[in-house]
């Protein structure tokens, strides 16, 4: 007869993982040596579905095929990861998952929007200025991002979708991302202008408010 395995001494489960937004999701399986807060030293298999970095190194959400539940690992008390196919060591654990991330459509689209963020705020700025952005708007923004990225086409309408949803920015904000513009190089300023002003062509009718956040692009651009 199978014997139950030791309980563990499990923190908190980390609910943020999965609520607040706070996670990198990615999808792998890895074979762990892993010792919990009392010390106790497991071998297990997991497949991961979130990771983020903590102040104490990283935490990873992941299905536990020994306990059959989900499970939260820091990943300082990881002695030992491998990934069961090839059984090669993993030494970097969080910087390991990092890379893998960086691989998928959300991974590409994070860093995207991260180098930038000054460009997709006033993108989103002009194209919402009318209160919505349209569909032809979306795909003019979808072609700059595939432009400047490059960007597959899945994770450029990933950064589409993700920047659709964003409030309209207040002009404070606009601003400091029009003086972020400038100092870029003119060649990636043109595109960003040529974008907006493509988004503008997309409407039968014009607003002031779109006509008002093109010239301060414009202006700001030194175009």
């Amino acid at each position: 007869m199978d014997l139950e395995p030791p309980k563990d001494a499990w923190e908190d489960w980390a609910n943020e993982l999965y609520e607040q937004g706070v996670a990198c999701e990615l999808t792998a399986t890895l074979r762990i040596a892993y010792v919990d807060a009392n010390g106790q030293k497991t071998f297990r298999t997991i497949t991961t579905e979130k990771f983020a970095r903590t102040p104490d190194g990283g935490v990873v959400a992941a299905y536990c095929h020994m306990r059959q539940a989900r499970r939260p690992f820091r990943i300082d008390r990881v002695q030992f990861a491998a990934e069961p196919e090839t059984g090669t060591r993993i030494d970097d654990l969080l910087g390991w998952l990092q890379q893998r991330y960086a691989g998928t459509t959300n991974g590409q689209r994070d860093v995207f929007m991260d180098r930038h963020a000054d460009s997709i705020l006033a993108l989103h700025h002009v194209a919402k200025a009318d209160g919505a952005v349209r569909a032809g708007e979306r795909a003019i923004f979808q072609a700059f991002c595939q432009d400047v990225g490059p960007l597959s086409p899945e994770a450029a309408e990933a950064v589409v979708a993700l920047a659709a949803k964003m409030v309209q920015s207040s002009a404070i904000m606009y601003g400091r991302a029009l003086k972020d513009l400038a100092e870029r190089d003119e060649p990636y300023r043109r595109k960003v202008l040529q974008a907006a002003e493509a988004m503008l062509g997309t409407d039968k009718a014009v607003k002031d408010a779109e006509r008002h956040a093109l010239k301060r692009l414009r202006e700001a651009l030194g175009l």
